[in-house]
This record gives C-alpha cells, structure tokens and sequence, in this order.
C-alpha cells in the first residue's frame, strides 16, 4: 500500500487515519487546494465508494492499479494536473 504524501493532506494525522482504516466508503478533499501525488494505495481501501479529488493541484498519473477498487460507484478527478 502506498503512502499519502504530507503535502496531499493539511493535518499530519489524516495519513495515519487513511492507512488505519478500511470502512472508509467516502473520500472527499475537493477544493482543498492539496496537492502531489495520489498514492496509489487509496485504490486498494475494499470498501471506498466514492472518491472526490476535484479542485486540488495533484499531479501524474492515476494509477494503474485503479481497477482494484472494487466498491468504487463515483471518481472526481476534474480540475487538477493530471495527465495520461
């Protein structure tokens, strides 16, 4: 799994939290202005449904583990640097 960089996240703790929990259904850090790399362990979290990265300034590609995130309905990615 991967990590969540510092710069992704305004509170240091919220990495802990992600990585801790897999009942997340809902990530929403939309108009956040986060930025960096996604990691790509968000697409392994089993029971995330949607995920909201919409108006933040992360960059590359998303990854190509994305198909592992089976419980995934919705995906905002609109409005950052992405690529690919």
């Amino acid at each position: 799994m991967g990590s969540i960089p510092q710069d992704m996240c305004k509170m240091g703790e919220m990495k802990k939290l992600l990585m801790l929990q897999n009942n997340f259904t809902s990530l929403r850090v939309n108009n956040n202005s986060l930025s960096g790399r996604v990691p790509d362990g968000i697409w392994s979290l089993p029971n995330l449904g949607t995920i909201d990265l919409e108006m933040n300034q992360f960059k590359g590609q998303v990854g190509r583990n994305i198909g592992e995130a089976k419980s995934l309905a919705q995906l905002f990615l609109a409005n950052n640097r992405f690529f690919g």
